[in-house]
């Protein structure tokens, strides 16, 4: 029906189903022709072919599936738009916050040195003990001691006696000293020598160093049994002043104990009748032991300066020939060893000096409370105390293998003020028992700042529970990691 109006190109270019409705071309030709007062031959083929297009499509004469189709164009077509207008909202707002960022990054830049001025200034001005939780240690502290047993010899000037009047000055009110004949305490009664020993948390065995015949032993070895006998529940200390070299003359063949004779009683043999009784102490009942190995006193007059020496007692072998313990001093290191909670064996020498010395009884004992591991000297104790703390949490920290770094129990950490404390925790161990209730051992490292001397970390033992094994292997590993890291940062940092 359009091709008698149309050019024929014109009827060429319409859509093909606009040629099977002869109604739909009828009504759109209509349409043009009311619509347009330009002549057909006036108007490029494609525009007339577009226009009839439009016509039809808006048209009532277009079926159903094409008003569908139209209506799911606009749609979408609308649809697009939304998501455009929004897709350029959002650039628009996204260039905005990008905008605001490189404007704060500019004002931090400018503000840097201002800020850190600032920051420098207010830690400054704050006390020091606020400046940081790190809180270095100040080394070995005294403690209050109880009721203190005294066993010895009545002998004036011998160290018992000297240790006696001592404790009479530092003992609390109804914590006096209790003094306890040693050689004569095998012939007491039980019920004498346990009222004698009633609230003692402690006893020191003093036999005199002046009187040491096998027989003088003998009698101090057997009131030591005795006493140790009558030792109230709350006894948990003992402390033992024996003698150099008590055991190097051990070991090997005994010719004459194999034929039914002996030199007598040692001093070895009065150590061991200390530790073997405590070995047979219930962990309910526990017996601490310390043994203070002393020097022969001066045969002489005795030297007018002299310095005191505390050695671990593996080391006894150091000493010279021409040490001496005085009988003063080995009071006072008894003394101290007490209040200092010392847990070590350990030698006490005096040596001729030059000039006069005082006695650090706080220094001299700390490296046997724990004991003492290692210690190096550091520059920067709040740094040092960092470097541990964060050292122990990245190669022992939760869910980190202990194992890898050769220790062979699984440890648990706990930070301290003044460094970082490791307990060794057992395959087995109950997951309910906290860190304080781990009783397998451990090491614990500690940044200190002595009154006097440089500052330092130290390295010590503790954790341990009674009668349990040291793990000195484990224990090594973590040393030996540490070590090797803390040498590597300080070359670094020297360089």
């Amino acid at each position: 029906l359009l091709e008698p109006h149309l050019p024929m190109e014109v009827s060429a270019s319409l859509p093909s189903p606009l040629r099977s409705s002869a109604h739909a071309a009828r009504g759109s030709l209509k349409q043009v022709e009311h619509a347009s007062s330009t002549p057909w031959a006036g108007k490029p083929p494609r525009v007339l072919a577009r226009q009839c297009f439009a016509l039809l499509i808006g048209g009532a004469a277009v079926p159903c599936s094409w008003r569908g189709k139209r209506q799911r164009h606009l749609l979408q077509v609308g649809r697009l738009a939304a998501a455009k207008d929004d897709a350029a909202a959002a650039e628009e707002e996204l260039a905005a916050l990008e905008a605001e960022l490189e404007a704060l990054e500019d004002a931090m830049e400018d503000s840097q040195q201002e800020l850190e001025a600032r920051v420098e200034k207010s830690f400054s001005s704050m006390p020091a003990e606020r400046t940081s939780s790190v809180t270095t240690s100040r080394g070995a502290s005294a403690k209050t001691i109880g009721r203190i047993a005294v066993c010895g010899s009545s002998r004036e000037g011998n160290p018992a006696t000297i240790l006696l009047a001592r404790l009479r000055e530092e003992a609390p009110k109804n914590m006096e000293p209790e003094w306890v004949d040693l050689a004569g305490a095998s012939k007491m009664s039980f019920e004498d020598l346990d009222e004698q020993l009633e609230r003692c948390t402690a006893v020191v065995f003093c036999p005199d160093p002046a009187e040491a015949s096998p027989e003088k032993l003998e009698a101090a070895q057997k009131g030591l049994k005795a006493v140790l006998a009558s030792a109230p529940p709350e006894l948990s200390k003992a402390v033992l002043v024996s003698h150099v070299g008590a055991q190097q003359d051990k070991g090997g063949f005994n010719l004459g104990a194999f034929f039914g004779s002996s030199g007598g009683t040692s001093w070895a043999d009065v150590e061991d009748a200390l530790t073997s009784t405590a070995r047979l102490r219930s962990a309910n009942k526990p017996l601490w032991t310390t043994i203070v190995r002393v020097c022969d006193p001066p045969s002489g007059a005795m030297p007018e300066c002299a310095e005191v020496r505390c050695l671990r007692a593996d080391n006894e072998d150091t000493v010279s020939s021409d040490a001496y313990t005085s009988p003063g001093t080995a009071a006072e290191a008894v003394f101290q060893a007490l209040t200092l909670e010392a847990n070590t064996n350990f030698v006490l020498a005096e040596m001729p000096a030059a000039s006069p010395t005082t006695a650090d009884w706080a220094e001299l004992l700390l490296p046997f409370v724990g004991p003492e591991l290692w210690r190096g000297e550091i520059q920067d104790t709040t740094k040092a105390v960092f470097f541990v703390q964060g050292w122990a949490d990245e190669f022992f920290g939760p869910g980190k293998s202990a194992m890898r770094m050769g220790v062979k129990t699984p440890v648990m950490l706990r930070n301290t003020p003044s460094g970082v404390s490791f307990k060794f925790r057992p395959l087995g161990t109950s997951p309910d028992d906290s860190f304080d209730d781990l009783q397998e051992g451990g090491v614990e490292f500690t940044v200190e700042e002595p009154p006097v001397g440089p500052a330092r970390l130290r390295v010590r033992r503790c954790g341990y529970g009674w009668k349990v094994a040291v793990k000195e292997n484990s224990e090594r590993a973590v040393l030996d990691k540490f070590k090797k890291d803390w040498a590597e940062v300080s070359e670094n940092q020297a360089a």
